[in-house]
């Protein structure tokens, strides 16, 4: 593997052009680690940007074909894109809850399913306190 000295940022700047932000494509093309890669990526603002705008590049051509499905009538697609881009016209698969205030939120959880309060109290980022039921 060629070491990370002596790698200008032209050449880095060659290894980005079409590697749509893949950092092991950037290093296969350098004949270095992925972790020289990344750093030699990162080294410069212009090669920093320029791997951005690669991966803006695969972005827009995934989303490309995501619009084009919804176009051709694909419901799935269609309902994904909603479930993503539509949250705020009340489209999601997960509903967000949003509190306008410092009060304590009570979730009750019932039914065959539900999760169970030992299960709760293992989870991160939960904190049980003491309320109906206990």
């Amino acid at each position: 593997m060629a070491s990370y000295r002596g790698i200008k940022k032209e050449t880095v700047l060659e290894a980005i052009d079409g590697s749509v932000g893949i950092v092991l494509t950037v290093a296969h093309r350098l004949n270095c680690s992925w972790d020289t890669a990344r750093s030699l990526i990162n080294r410069w603002a212009e090669t920093k940007k320029a791997f951005s705008a690669e991966t803006e590049k695969i972005l827009d051509l995934a989303e490309g074909q995501v619009f084009k499905a919804v176009k051709e009538g694909d419901i799935s697609t269609a309902k994904w894109v909603l479930s993503k881009k539509g949250r705020q016209r009340g489209y999601e698969d997960t509903p967000t809850i949003r509190l306008d205030s410092t009060d304590p939120l009570n979730i009750n959880f019932s039914g065959e399913n539900s999760i169970n309060k030992d299960e709760l109290v293992k989870a991160s980022n939960v904190e049980l306190g003491k309320g109906d039921g206990e």
